[in-house]
């Protein structure tokens, strides 16, 4: 333990379960523990260091705030929609992305506008069989809020992907999947606060593996297709 406080450069044990419980708590903190900072001298075997012992320490917080009831919820949501609709911007719409891909290969259509008046517009068309998944490490991004207000009062359920704490998609979500408070809002780009999304994202694609009884012959579909489209172009 005192060579994990000195490596992350904290005074001794009881200031790192402060910042645990920080964290935790979803407070706004300057400089969270768990976000390495660099000073103009690092060298890259330093970045590295920091940046992976930063990866593996969130990835234990996410352990411990997320509900794997929920994510087995979600996954059951998104596997009896008619409709599956993501809102995200910034980084958050390269979760959805990636998601998005990961659901074509189970045979499963979803829809990821980047235009603003087209996530109000598809929000809009959302009706009480359908999903919108809203991603937003801050919850407080003005345009996922919007359309993922129009998605729930046209009756569509809600999975949110947020930080933890009380934000404004969290009161908007039927179902909730949290990430830890890693990083504060206002920040020099996101990065651990898109893995923990990345994670939960693999998770709830794998918990839809298990619950869907032909996703192996999905998925090994799908792997011949883009296979067989590969050795046609050598």
């Amino acid at each position: 333990v005192l060579r994990l406080c000195k490596h992350i450069d904290v005074k001794g044990f009881t200031e790192l379960k402060n910042m645990l419980f920080d964290s935790l708590s979803g407070e706004e903190n300057t400089k969270p523990y768990y976000i390495p900072d660099f000073d103009k001298e690092a060298d890259g075997e330093a970045i590295v260091s920091k940046l992976v012992f930063s990866v593996c320490m969130n990835a234990q917080m996410l352990t411990a705030i997320l509900s794997y009831k929920d994510i087995e919820e979600a996954a059951r949501l998104i596997l009896s929609a008619k409709k599956i609709l993501f809102i995200g911007i910034g980084a958050s719409r390269l979760v959805a992305l990636d998601f998005q891909q990961k659901l074509m290969r189970l045979g499963i259509y979803s829809s990821a506008p980047d235009d603003y008046d087209l996530m109000l517009l598809s929000s809009s068309g959302l009706g009480k069989d359908d999903v919108v998944v809203s991603i937003s490490y801050s919850g407080e991004t003005p345009i996922v809020k919007k359309a993922t207000k129009t998605a729930k009062s046209n009756g569509a359920r809600v999975i949110a992907i947020t930080r933890y704490g009380s934000t404004s998609l969290s009161h908007m979500a039927d179902c909730l999947l949290n990430v830890p408070a890693s990083e504060s809002t206002f920040r020099q780009g996101a990065t651990i606060s898109r893995i923990s999304q990345l994670m939960v994202v693999d998770a709830l694609y794998s918990t839809m593996l298990v619950l869907q009884d032909n996703s192996r012959e999905l998925i090994s579909k799908s792997f011949e297709m883009v296979m067989a489209e590969h050795d046609s172009e050598i």
